[in-house]
């Protein structure tokens, strides 16, 4: 039993290796809260999980059950807070925070037990190579989360997906620790100091496992993406060809009422020839709204748009020279004026002030650059994830395609795509380089 003493982990490097791996995940979410209060909660944190590891030392049954259950919760609240995720998403983000601590506090010890524990190297030797271990592993961990190489998607799980997650995690720790728990059996004796080994091995299988789990999940959520913003796509340019086939219409209908404007002004009865020329040029003010950018397919936008925007009580201003748009395919215009005026609508549309109800657009040819500019006020200020506005919708995991659909467009031409929201000014930049053909 003594041999067995001597390979329980001491509860520091449990409860280190718990506290980092939270915060790395918190680290990696974009939307973690930042300020004092955070760092307050990772703290407290630091210390409730010292506390209830310390606690259960040499308890068993019920009493280790609770304080094991205790610092489980802590880990969860402080995902929670600090990542500013939902509840579900942050017990998704605990699996994986819980299956990393468990495997890197495991193999931390291994490593000390095997080069400074049985060499009686001493604790500054044990604090080196443990220090080393935590260091490697949870910076392996940060690249794989955040991405750095490439562009780093939220996962949007669903409570099947969370459960599962959960699942693998309490199996994990049940089946990497099994050994530890029963110690008087034939299969941990035989072991011996292979039992460190065997854990090491079951955690990082259930780490890979986990991490396989949310691989599946991302590119599930790719593929879903990627149809609805092909749908969106579609959509656009379905919508694009209704305003052409309506601005005919338009364009006949606004040319016939200037000569019924001719017959208005032979009516003999004042009052009926205010009343229908007042009417009259009502209708030429909504069926007048054309725009001439030099491109057909912005053209159209605009001035579909422009319907729409004077129904809402909503000004939309144009300051377009958009001829040096001749090299951007029609379906890829349609997608980027069409998602970028739908949502300036949809805010400007919540503003109570008529003054600030109002869209401006601006394209122009600069330093070798095409930029298509959007602005619009706002109400309450948007929130970022990777670069882009999160969705006000309250299910986001089934809207918020459409600037990602705008971006993808201006990748296509080797563009970019800027955003700003400050001053109550939100604003949509695509640079597109000039002197291209059609892709």
């Amino acid at each position: 039993m003594r041999e067995f003493s001597a390979l329980v982990m001491p509860s520091i490097y449990t409860s280190i290796a718990e506290w980092v791996a939270c915060l790395t995940y918190i680290c990696c979410s974009p939307r973690r809260r930042k300020g004092w209060m955070p760092a307050l909660a990772l703290l407290a944190t630091l210390v409730a999980l010292w506390v209830v590891n310390e606690a259960r030392v040499g308890t068993y049954g019920l009493p280790w059950i609770g304080f094991f259950t205790l610092g489980l919760a802590a880990m969860y609240a402080c995902i929670r807070f600090c990542a500013g995720q939902g509840w579900l998403e942050a017990c998704y983000t605990w699996a994986h925070a819980f299956v990393v601590a468990e495997f890197v506090a495991s193999l931390g010890w291994e490593a000390v037990y095997y080069f400074s524990v049985r060499t009686h190297s001493g604790i500054p030797s044990a604090i080196a190579i443990g220090g080393a271990v935590y260091a490697a592993c949870f910076a392996a961990v940060w690249l794989l989360e955040k991405r750095p190489w490439g562009e780093s998607r939220p996962i949007h799980t669903r409570g099947r997906d969370t459960v599962s997650a959960a699942m693998i995690a309490v199996a994990v720790f049940a089946f990497s620790n099994v050994s530890f728990a029963f110690q008087d059996t034939p299969y941990a004796q035989s072991l011996g100091v292979g039992m460190l080994t065997v854990r090491t091995l079951v955690d990082f299988a259930g780490m890979m496992l986990l991490y396989a789990h949310k691989e599946n999940l991302r590119e599930v959520q790719l593929r879903y993406e990627l149809e609805s913003m092909n749908n969106l796509f579609q959509s656009q340019y379905e919508q694009y060809r209704r305003y052409r086939e309506n601005d005919e219409i338009i364009k006949k209908q606004y040319h016939d009422l200037k000569h019924q404007v001719a017959a208005i002004r032979a009516e003999r009865d004042p009052q009926k020839q205010e009343s229908y020329l007042k009417q009259l040029n009502e209708s030429l003010e909504i069926y007048g709204t054309q725009h001439k950018t030099g491109n057909p397919v912005v053209d159209t936008m605009l001035s579909g748009k422009s319907m729409l925007c004077r129904e809402k009580g909503i000004q939309l201003l144009a300051y377009a020279d958009a001829a040096p748009l001749d090299f951007v395919n029609a379906m890829d215009l349609c997608s980027i004026f069409g998602n970028a005026l739908d949502n300036a609508i949809e805010s400007a549309e919540k503003l109570e002030d008529p003054e600030k109800r109002q869209i401006k657009v601006y394209v122009y040819a600069q330093n070798q650059f095409v930029i298509i500019r959007f602005e619009n006020f706002y109400d309450e200020a948007p929130h970022f994830e990777g670069g882009l506005p999160l969705t006000t919708k309250k299910n986001q995991s089934l809207h918020g395609y459409g600037i990602r659909n705008i971006r993808e467009n201006a990748r296509k031409y080797g563009g970019n795509v800027n955003i700003r929201a400050e001053d109550g000014c939100f604003q949509l930049l695509v640079l597109l380089p000039l002197h291209q053909e059609r892709p």
